[in-house]
């Protein structure tokens, strides 16, 4: 939404804050309630890259200040209570607010509303043979994101509890693209020129909910009702610096939407053995899209063609059903288990001009229709089993299937001659099984592990295909993953404790592709270790110690790693974290974080390529000193310092920033 709508919005929701807390003060009946202030103010200097630094952080530099944190109760003798809290930090544009009245045996009503901001950074990729630093764009990316809600609920005894909401979501702004556009030098050329796009983005939703208990049954539906909106506007450009010269082009795209969604549930326990519960999902969703791409200059290729649509249309709707049961224990033994069943249709329907160039005859402008339709139907079964017959010890088990076939169509038509034709079906069955424990062998001592075996199998049957190629020229594809985890909590002492976890992970990717003769391959492969462990240590009252870590080594292979340009990735990411505390003495206490990640994979394949992987390091810590000037009033100061390097793409987003803190919190 735009910003003046959205400040309306803001200042109304301000308003009716403060006249519930001047209505709250006004009261005359005995009541107790406490009022919490904490004004704050804060300056960070960064030097090096300093859109990295509120990208990885989320504050800018320089100067800010506002209220940390706010927070009023009152409660009366007559079962109302009033809550309110929030925060506000300008010129971070860092806002939340919440309002909550109830009323005993009545119902409630609640107010919220929040902002923030998110920042990137407009930094490109890095091609060392260039001999040129990596292109940044001059524009400052950031997205304003909010959220505004109002709610109220009954609670009157004996009655169906009902709840009525209504939100306002917004998103505005721009934000960084990781597809890049080409730069062309010495005849070579890569893509690391960056690109960003704006959005406008804002959706409202309308929520309806009653909640009903009767006997051993209960009853619940959620009803709601969504409009959505969004305009896009995405920028890429490429350049020749031998020339020199550059091309942009310009993609924009807006989309509505009216949703609704209405889920009815119910459960019951037959007895204290048997429960189960039966749920009936309705979802209906209608679209329309535009989109125009303008290219400047228009040609040569891949700058020949200047789209736009007249009409973009789309239909969905959906149908899902759920059941649910669950007996025991018998003899230490629960079984539970359930199938849901979905059908889903999707229609689309595009009118869009392509002009386009074609070679000897100049620009073409063809009207091209495009129809495509998806028929999605699919059953999941689950059933489980838990056992507690062994001391101090559950196991349990799970197994799930789902069968699920697609059929898609897709035709095009330019200028009412067919030009494209695709009929595909596919069917896709899913297995998944896992078995694991959680005991506790040895006082103190906890000790849980897990096994998960994933298959998935895709079998693509092209009954039709006018222009054979990517992607319909695979015929299967089938996923394996085998997950491995366990955790051990160990406390020797009352004043420590120590966690340690270990997990492997492994996907096979195995694709079978449509060749003369038919051929398969080993497409994918992804292997990790991650290992991680964390202690908490606190000898004395006044002083405590946490600290944690996290390692993984991943692999990925591809089936074309012999091509130079394609290299295998190795991940080696290590991050480490702590946390200390000591109480000077009753009044004065310190407090000391520190942070530190490092990723070692950069590979500098400049030769074939573009370099893969990155080299980082950064670590930052912050040390607070507080201290309680009365028994209503206390003090705090900060200073953080924070540190990142990346030697793999020429230290472009390296920096180094200081953050210096004071912060003073009053009760009244």
């Amino acid at each position: 939404m735009g910003r003046q709508k959205w400040g309306i919005l803001g200042s109304f929701f301000y308003g009716v804050i403060l006249a519930a807390a001047t209505v709250c003060a006004q009261e005359e009946v005995e009541k107790s309630g406490n009022l919490r202030l904490s004004p704050l103010i804060w300056y960070v200097h960064v030097t090096g890259n300093e859109a990295k630094f509120r990208e990885d952080w989320w504050i800018q530099d320089e100067w800010a200040g506002g209220v940390e944190e706010f927070s009023y109760k009152n409660t009366d003798g007559n079962g109302f209570s009033f809550f309110a809290e929030g925060r506000a930090i300008v010129p971070e544009q860092d806002y939340r607010l919440s309002l909550r009245m109830d009323k005993r045996n009545m119902g409630f009503v609640q107010a919220g509303y929040t902002e923030f901001r998110k920042y990137y950074s407009g930094t490109g990729g890095f091609y060392r043979p260039f001999e040129i630093e990596p292109f940044e764009l001059a524009n400052d990316l950031r997205l304003d994101i909010g959220d505004i809600f109002f709610e109220a609920g009954t609670a009157f005894s004996g009655w169906p509890a009902v709840t009525a909401r209504y939100e306002h979501l917004c998103k505005e702004g721009a934000k960084s693209l990781s597809e890049w556009g080409a730069v062309t030098k010495g005849g070579v050329t890569r893509l690391i020129f960056p690109a960003f796009k704006e959005i406008d983005e804002e959706t409202d939703i309308f929520k309806l909910e009653g909640d009903h208990t009767t006997g051993k049954f209960h009853l619940n539906n959620q009803f709601s009702y969504e409009t959505y909106k969004t305009d896009t506007k995405r920028f890429e450009e490429e350049k020749n610096l031998d020339v020199p010269s550059s091309e942009t082009v310009t993609v924009s795209e807006n989309f509505t939407h009216d949703a609704l969604r209405n889920v009815f549930y119910v459960e019951n326990y037959l007895n204290d053995k048997v429960y189960w519960s039966l749920g009936y999902l309705y979802s209906k969703l209608d679209g329309d899209e535009g989109f125009n791409m303008v290219t400047v200059p228009f040609g040569p290729e891949p700058f020949d063609k200047n789209w736009f649509s007249r009409t973009i249309d789309v239909e969905e709707k959906a149908h899902v059903l759920n059941f649910n049961g669950m007996v025991g224990p018998f003899r230490n033994v629960t079984f539970y288990g359930g199938f849901q069943a979905e059908r889903t249709r999707i229609d689309g329907d595009t009118d869009a001009v392509l002009e386009e160039t074609v070679a000897g005859a100049g620009p073409v402008y063809p009207d091209a229709i495009i129809l495509s339709k998806a028929e999605k139907d699919s059953l999941q079964e689950t059933s489980g089993i838990r056992f507690t017959g062994l001391p101090f010890t559950t196991l349990y088990g799970e197994a799930q299937w789902t069968q699920r076939r697609i059929d898609l169509s897709e035709r095009e038509t330019e200028d009412g001659v067919p030009s494209f034709e695709r009929f595909t079906d596919t069917d896709i069955s899913r297995q998944r099984y896992t078995l694991g424990l959680n005991t506790s062998p040895l006082p103190r001592t906890t000790l849980s592990a897990r096994l998960r075996h994933t298959c998935r199998d895709n079998d693509y049957n092209h009954l039709l295909d006018t222009e054979p190629g990517y992607s319909a020229f695979i015929t299967d594809q089938a996923f394996k993953m085998d997950d491995v985890s366990a955790k051990l909590n160990y406390r020797p002492f009352s004043m420590i404790q120590l966690s340690l976890m270990y997990r492997i992970l492994a996907i096979d990717i195995d694709t079978s592709f449509d060749t003369t003769p038919p051929s398969s391959a080993r497409t994918g492969e992804y292997d990790a270790d991650i290992y991680s462990a964390s202690m908490t240590f606190a000898p004395i009252s006044r002083f405590y110690l946490t600290a944690s870590f996290s390692y993984t080594d991943a692999k990925t292979t591809s089936l074309l790693n012999d091509v130079p340009s394609i290299l295998t990735y190795h991940g080696d990411v290590f991050s480490a974290q702590g946390t200390a505390g000591l109480g000077v003495d009753e009044e004065t206490n310190l407090t000391f974080q520190y942070l530190y990640n490092r990723s070692n994979n950069f590979e500098d394949n400049s030769l074939y390529g573009l370099p893969l992987g990155i080299d980082n390091e950064g670590y930052g810590f912050l040390a607070a000193l507080s201290r309680n000037l009365t028994k209503k009033t206390r003090i705090r100061i900060r200073y953080g310092y924070y540190n990142d390097n990346e030697p793999s793409i020429g230290g472009v987003d390296d920096y180094r920033a200081h953050l210096i803190s004071a912060e003073a919190a009053f009760r009244f």
